[in-house]
């Protein structure tokens, strides 16, 4: 047979194979810990990454909070300047009411004004649409215009308004206007309001709006006899929940909780 190879160029063979074992060996091992390095660094720049973007957003709601509460800061302090602006002028008011008597302008100074019946009745119109919206407008007017012989029409024409809870405020003040400048328009003012709120042919939302109005014109001194108020919130007040028909009842109860919500307000 063929004859066998030299002893030494086997040994030097398996030298060789082992060596190329070894060095793969080794440049895996250096793979493996470069990619164990590589992961290392990618895990440390994504928990530094992670801790950056944490911190920012605690940052950003930290920030968040306090612009927040600066915010509702502004806002308290602007209710509560208008709360005091508010009462100073209910206050003012109450005391220009109260001296109405000895301050309404005299017969001379209210011939110097318009009191044609065109201008009488466009007041009127605009008393009997009376709103927030035309608060300004109507104050106004009412300072231009005699309505000494319209007083009545006045009354009517207010009582009459489908006044919204948000347009009470304005009724108050264009009430108190026509008070301290006519002598009698309290007195058929209340009486009027008062049949509204008694009327079982009112809607409950002018029973509401005339009720409340009732009360802030006491508040504010256009009438001062807290037993006109009474009478009338005492009757509201008798509720039957006996009767058969129970709208009534219930829509009384409504009308005595509106009521005892505006006057805690």
């Amino acid at each position: 047979g063929a004859p066998a190879p030299p002893r030494t160029s086997r040994v030097n063979a398996d030298a060789d194979a082992d060596a190329a074992a070894a060095a793969r060996r080794h440049q895996q091992e250096q793979d493996a810990a470069k990619r164990e390095r590589m992961e290392t660094i990618q895990a440390e720049q994504e928990a530094a990454q992670k801790d950056a973007e944490e911190e920012a957003a605690q940052k950003a709601a930290e920030e968040e909070a306090v612009r927040k509460a600066a915010e509702e800061e502004a806002d308290a302090r602007c209710r509560a300047e208008e709360a005091r602006a508010a009462a100073e002028a209910k206050r003012k008011m109450r005391e220009d009411n109260l001296a109405a008597s000895t301050k309404r302008p005299d017969p001379a100074s209210l011939k110097a004004l318009d009191s044609s019946i065109k201008r009488n009745t466009a007041t009127i119109k605009k008393l009997r649409a009376l709103s927030e919206e035309t608060r300004a407008s109507l104050l106004d007017d009412l300072q231009r215009v005699n309505m000494s012989m319209y007083v009545t029409e006045a009354v009517t024409a207010i009582s009459e308004a489908k006044l919204k809870t948000g347009d009470v405020s304005a009724a108050v003040q264009v009430c108190s206007l026509m008070h301290q400048r006519y002598a009698g328009f309290a007195a058929a003012l209340i009486p009027a309001l008062q049949r509204v709120v008694r009327s079982a042919e009112e809607g409950a939302a002018r029973k509401r709006s005339a009720l409340k109005l009732l009360a802030d014109l006491l508040v504010v001194g256009v009438y001062t006899d807290p037993a006109q108020l009474h009478a009338v919130v005492k009757e509201v007040a008798q509720i039957d929940f006996k009767a058969k028909d129970k709208d009534p009842a219930l829509a009384s109860l409504t009308l005595v909780v509106a009521f005892a919500k505006h006057a805690r307000e």
